[in-house]
């Protein structure tokens, strides 16, 4: 008898037919699952350079001063150019850390746009010397279903970073 080896056109198009289901369920979950991963990193990074802040402005007895680097743009917006640490040495501005890795889409807004660490207490203060306890908000304007973050940072220096409940919180 004959021997057919092969697949059916049947077969062919029933298992396309799941993979399409497949990929019409998995590529929207792997859309919010990257844009939320990428709003983590960019709150975790914040986050960790405001703590780096405050060390810096204790441990070298100095006051450090950090700014959105891109201030040309509207007075709430952090995070599309990202952030500078600078502080002051003999009468010069030295630049401690910038970071410019915020990645397209991100955005992050914080009033006001630059904050200064005491170098005697640690405490966080505006440019004209008035204590500040800041909120930054962090989302991405790719995406409509990721849920963002808020990173507050006290009077003190202590820094919190809190994961929305909710997708509206971004999309307000």
């Amino acid at each position: 008898m004959y021997s057919h080896r092969g697949f059916t056109l049947i077969e062919l198009m029933v298992t396309i037919s799941v993979a399409a289901i497949i990929m019409a369920i998995a590529v929207p979950s792997m859309q919010i699952l990257r844009a939320n991963s990428r709003v983590a990193s960019a709150a975790n990074e914040l986050a960790t350079d405001l703590k780096k802040a405050r060390t810096e402005s204790v441990l070298t007895r100095r006051n450090q001063t950090l700014a959105s680097i891109d201030s040309s743009m509207s007075t709430n917006t952090w995070g599309n150019k990202g952030w500078r640490l600078t502080q002051v040495v003999a009468g010069a501005t030295q630049v401690m850390l910038e970071n410019n890795r915020v990645p397209a889409g991100i955005f992050i807004n914080g009033t006001p746009t630059t904050i200064v660490f005491v170098a005697s207490t640690g405490m966080v203060q505006t440019t004209a010397g008035a204590t500040v306890n800041m909120t930054f908000r962090v989302c991405d304007n790719q995406s409509t279903k990721e849920t963002g973050y808020d990173v507050q940072i006290n009077q003190f220096g202590r820094v919190l970073t809190l994961k929305h409940n909710s997708p509206t919180v971004c999309n307000t």
